[in-house]
């Protein structure tokens, strides 16, 4: 265990420190959680590191790329979440630990702990793809460039005289149909099909000329979801124009032409990933690391003050990557963290699932909850009433609440960012 010495009003305290990298939901839930355990324990100090200064709500995203909600909607200044807490925030990127001498480097400075929380997420799994070849929805800066991007091409596209081209810009592929994918190709039907084309480009560039593919690996869409839900998803995407291709893999991109498994290829300018995702990397004393394996308790199993929440972690009995597991991780590796400081008995972590909400566009909605499936508008409220009081700050939750309802009465926007 390391100490620290603190001198304050002539009075010697020796203060314990605990690290959490990463401002997600793991990191955010696991620092709130210790702040309410903790609060009274001044010898004790939370420190969150974070690569940005808020917290993005990233089940979201693609609402803010389809021009239903603006890019500061759905971040949250850390420093406004904490304020008047015991949690202290660090900008920065974590780019090495040494889990010997319990150090955290962090750009050109190091910070030492007791006790550590890993919770960095994922990166977008690429696999043989180039980046500059596709866009991808993991931040707040890919939402927009993506949101910039399909204004672009429709505006370029309809002053395009030579028809290949024009296809070529109208066309939108979406590779992969888990939950990201399914959202945002219901969102961006919407969104082309609803307003850009409907309100401002009723001529020369018609609902006949956009084609948006969704294309999936796997024999069906949200393949880890129920049958009623993905038969009811499919239908609602054939009614938005979507084509559909499961069981087909793109082998190549390379200048805006897609190469499918069969040989076929598709040519678009907007070619959006969301086929899987890896975690983070960090690099340690020893090794790159991809997944951490964890015990019961969610500890590392050589270095047991070091605990692991969200899709980093590596269980024996895996989790779905979802924002509420990682909410439910935090809880428990919180309490765990209280237990190890008192010496008592750890808790095994045990996920329940609180249900499964999906948004399929404007008013439709599908998912299950409480082992009953759910379809139509009044789970589309009920998915969005769910994720507005998830928000941390009543500001935000009016604020969206307020883009929600203009929605209802007048165009998406789209104004480039």
């Amino acid at each position: 265990m390391q100490t620290y010495i603190l001198k304050e009003k002539n009075v010697t305290m020796v203060v314990m420190r605990i690290v959490i990298i990463g401002g997600g939901f793991g990191g955010v839930y696991t620092a709130g959680h210790l702040n309410r355990l903790l609060k009274n324990h001044q010898e004790i100090e939370i420190i969150l590191i974070n690569k940005t200064n808020y917290f993005l709500f990233t089940p979201l995203l693609h609402e803010v790329a389809t021009g239903s909600l603006s890019p500061a909607s759905i971040a949250e200044p850390l420093r406004e979440i904490f304020r008047k807490t015991k949690v202290k925030f660090y900008q920065g990127e974590a780019t090495k630990i040494d889990e010997e001498s319990q150090t955290v480097y962090i750009d050109n400075c190091s910070l030492t702990y007791d006790y550590l929380v890993l919770a960095t997420g994922t990166e977008t799994h690429l696999r043989h793809i180039d980046h500059k070849e596709i866009f991808e929805l993991k931040n707040l800066k890919d939402a927009i460039n993506l949101r910039n991007q399909i204004i672009d091409v429709i505006e370029n596209a309809n002053h395009e005289k030579n028809l290949h081209t024009k296809d070529s810009l109208t066309n939108f592929v979406i590779v992969g149909a888990g939950a990201t994918g399914v959202e945002l190709s219901a969102e961006l039907s919407d969104f082309i099909y609803g307003t850009i084309i409907k309100k401002y480009y009723p001529d020369n560039c018609t609902a006949n000329d956009i084609k948006i593919y969704l294309l999936h690996s796997d024999n069906t869409i949200l393949s880890y979801l129920n049958y009623k839900i993905q038969k009811y998803a499919a239908k609602i995407l054939k009614k938005k124009n979507i084509v559909v291709r499961t069981n087909t893999k793109v082998e190549s991109i390379y200048n805006k032409v897609i190469t499918l498994d069969n040989g076929e290829t598709i040519e678009a300018h907007t070619t959006i990933w969301t086929a899987g995702v890896i975690p983070n990397h960090l690099y340690t004393h020893e090794e790159k690391i991809k997944r951490i394996a964890v015990n019961d308790f969610l500890q590392t199993e050589k270095y047991p003050n070091i605990f692991v929440v969200g899709d980093i972690a590596k269980q024996e009995s895996p989790a779905p990557m979802l924002a509420q597991v990682a909410t439910q991780e935090a809880k428990t590796v919180a309490n765990n963290i209280l237990a190890l400081i008192k010496n008592k008995k750890l808790k095994p972590f045990k996920f329940k699932s609180q249900g499964t909400l999906l948004s399929l566009g404007s008013w439709r909605a599908t998912g299950e909850i409480f082992g009953i499936n759910i379809h139509g508008r009044f789970t589309w409220w009920l998915w969005r009433t769910v994720y507005l009081f998830k928000f941390l700050s009543w500001r935000k939750r009016f604020r969206i609440m307020l883009e929600w309802t203009i929605n209802l009465f007048f165009p998406r926007d789209i104004t480039k960012a």
